[in-house]
């Protein structure tokens, strides 16, 4: 043994070699645990957001947005695009500091919102969230707000799991439904109520009552067509005693409507033309024991412009309130044999309230 010593050491003073000193013998240091919540969810780390689709614009925006929300909240965040069985830390993959990955997608048209936290030790936490159009699923801001709500939920619920084999995740990806199309509009409107006419020139006819059955169309869903039908409107003048005339008119028009909707009240305005049809049944003295009578009758075409407001009910039940104002092509003046009786369209007033059913 001590032979053997000696040996070394003439081995080692022909060389020059010196033998290093000892290392001081230090304990290992601890692992650093992992940043946490108190509720045991890993505190603001790396968030991996997926790479969306390159043809919808609305989910690239969207992402674009997420990462803007998280460098605002103060978190990091690095674009993935993993192809699906890469290795992790491969190319277009969450590094391995990521602690959570966001990504958006579409299903059946409806636009997805996978977020996915990992816990300390490897178990994951997954939420999946359809948006709907309707709750802003084609809205980018809307998309990334969620998103990061998303996750902000996940990490004061977390909860590290007991250590008794691998975390099972229940919410598995699920196949949701397309979004269901909008109902088809009510097209067809009908209307029945009580009109009055009355003529503004002087001498004046009318007012004089009658009644009105309207029929609408829906062009657009704040433009449609009436067709509206009334009269009989008669008005008995007499200039003299002696002398009478009755004049009836029965009127049609076809609006242009323009609406505004305030909920369950729609004003309108509109544009018209139409046919006034004007009988005038007279009679008058020819001798003062002999009385003459005579019928003179006219079509005549009108223009002019509306205005009124509908109040619906449930989407199928209205009730409108609507003035019609309008100017015949030639002036129509009713006589009781050699006395003017009055003047008919330059300009008339056509008065409508009526109520009406909205057909499927």
């Amino acid at each position: 043994m001590i032979a053997g010593a000696l040996w070394v050491g003439l081995m080692l003073a022909a060389t020059g070699a010196v033998p290093a000193p000892p290392a001081p013998l230090v304990p290992p240091a601890a692992d650093a645990p992992a940043e946490t919540t108190a509720g045991g969810a890993p505190g603001p780390g790396l968030v991996a957001v997926g790479a969306p689709p390159a043809d919808d614009a609305v989910l690239v925006e969207a992402s674009t947005r997420i990462r803007a929300e998280l460098a605002a909240s103060g978190i990091a965040s690095t674009e993935i695009d993993c192809l699906p069985g890469s290795q992790a830390d491969g190319a277009g993959c969450p590094p391995a500091a990521a602690t959570a990955t966001i990504s958006l997608g579409r299903e059946n048209g409806v636009a997805v919102i996978d977020v996915v936290l990992t816990l300390p030790g490897g178990p994951e936490l997954r939420r999946r969230v359809p948006v709907y159009s309707r709750d802003g699923g084609d809205d980018p801001a809307v998309l990334a707000v969620r998103a990061v709500e998303l996750l902000r939920d996940l990490r004061p619920s977390a909860r590290r799991p007991a250590p008794v084999g691998p975390a099972s995740d229940d919410e598995e990806p699920k196949q949701y439904a397309p979004e269901p199309p909008p109902a088809p509009p009510r097209l067809w409107r009908l209307a029945l109520g009580a009109a009055a006419l009355a003529s503004l020139q002087r001498p004046n006819v009318g007012p004089a009552p009658g009644i009105a059955l309207s029929a609408g169309y829906l062009l657009r869903p704040r433009m449609s067509v009436f067709l509206t039908v009334a009269g009989p409107f008669s008005d008995t003048i007499r200039p003299r005693s002696d002398e009478s005339a009755t004049v009836t008119q029965g009127l049609a028009t076809l609006e242009l409507r323009y609406r505004f909707e305030l909920g369950g009240v729609q004003p309108f305005g509109a544009v018209l033309t139409g046919i006034d049809y004007v009988r005038d049944a007279f009679t008058f003295p020819l001798t003062p024991t002999q009385q003459a009578s005579g019928v003179d009758s006219t079509f005549v075409a009108a223009v002019g412009g509306a205005g009124g407001i509908t109040f619906q009910y449930r989407d199928r039940f209205t009730a409108t309130i609507e003035a019609q104002a309008f100017v015949t092509s030639r002036e129509v003046l009713a006589d009781a044999g050699q006395d003017l009786a009055g003047g008919v369209g330059r300009p008339s007033v056509l008065l409508l309230a009526n109520a009406g059913l909205v057909l499927p």
